[in-house]
């Protein structure tokens, strides 16, 4: 299945040469359903990301499959035209769940999480190799970074050194906690708990990291949010993480939202939200984009 010309090396070199816009427009903007009819439809969307030049887009579905309404699975759209083509499932969609995409930075690699069989426990990561004329096939991370219970959301610093992830099945504070695994150029490391600054009793997982490792977005139902799942931030600073603040009540609603995602260029903020249903198995995926 051909994905086009990504031209994954020389689009990363230009977007780190291009200006960055400011790093907290995602505050104020206003959101906006993301390609209502095509991306955001009646059924659910979820996670989505982006390959480094931005004219692929990859997102998590449910309802989609006439067949199962209750299944998740990955399609990919293309940037044609000034507009986003109807998605496509990728071939390596299962009859389990397929969800939580991820282009790693260098646009070699699309991470995404199953239940498949092959695994280690509950929800796995998986990573698939993306070519020019199609996709590699699925490989389990191993047990250094899943674990035997849910391990969901892997998401990457701007340098590809760092994964960040959630899991419940390695301890810590509450339900789901998010890690951080660093890579060795052969390999992640045994991955740390990022600590009880960022994660709380409650469950704090969908990880979005900004920068090299400067600001993480994630959801978390904890206690002094809108609604019954919100965005959160942490920053990196002084060689810690802040405590986590629930982002401003125009992102958050009395609905759920999670699956934050900046794009490479940083120049739009994606996330998923219920607001418009009021219900959880019909997300729809909005995003700001900077001015």
């Amino acid at each position: 299945m051909r994905l086009g010309h990504l031209t994954f090396v020389a689009a990363a070199v230009l977007t780190l040469s291009c200006a960055r816009p400011d790093r907290d427009f995602y505050k104020t903007g206003e959101p906006h359903l993301l390609a209502e009819g095509i991306i955001s439809t009646a059924q659910c969307e979820t996670k989505c990301c982006l390959t480094p030049d931005g004219r692929t887009l990859f997102l998590a579905t449910m309802g989609w499959d006439p067949q199962d309404s209750l299944n998740q699975d990955i399609y990919f759209s293309r940037w044609q035209k000034g507009r986003w083509t109807a998605p496509q499932p990728v071939p390596f969609n299962t009859r389990w769940q397929e969800f939580d995409p991820a282009v790693t930075p260098d646009g070699r690699w699309l991470y995404f999480c199953s239940d498949r069989p092959g695994g280690l426990g509950g929800a796995d990561i998986w990573r698939v190799a993306l070519h020019e004329y199609g996709f590699g096939e699925p490989e389990n991370l191993g047990m250094v970074v899943n674990s035997r219970g849910d391990d969901w959301g892997p998401a990457f610093s701007s340098d590809g050194r760092v994964m960040v992830f959630s899991s419940d099945g390695r301890g810590g504070a509450g339900g789901h906690d998010l890690f951080r695994s660093a890579w060795s150029g052969k390999q992640w490391a045994s991955p740390a708990n990022l600590g009880r600054q960022v994660n709380s009793p409650q469950n704090d997982f969908d990880p979005c990291v900004i920068g090299a490792m400067e600001r993480i977005v994630f959801a978390s139902d904890r206690p002094g949010g809108h609604g019954g799942l919100d965005l959160w931030e942490t920053r990196h600073e002084n060689g810690t993480w802040s405590a986590a603040e629930v982002l401003p009540a125009h992102l958050n609603s009395q609905a759920w939202e999670s699956c934050p995602y900046l794009s490479p260029s940083g120049s739009s903020f994606y996330f998923s939200s219920t607001r418009r249903t009021g219900l959880p198995a019909a997300a729809d995926i909005y995003v700001v984009v900077a001015k």
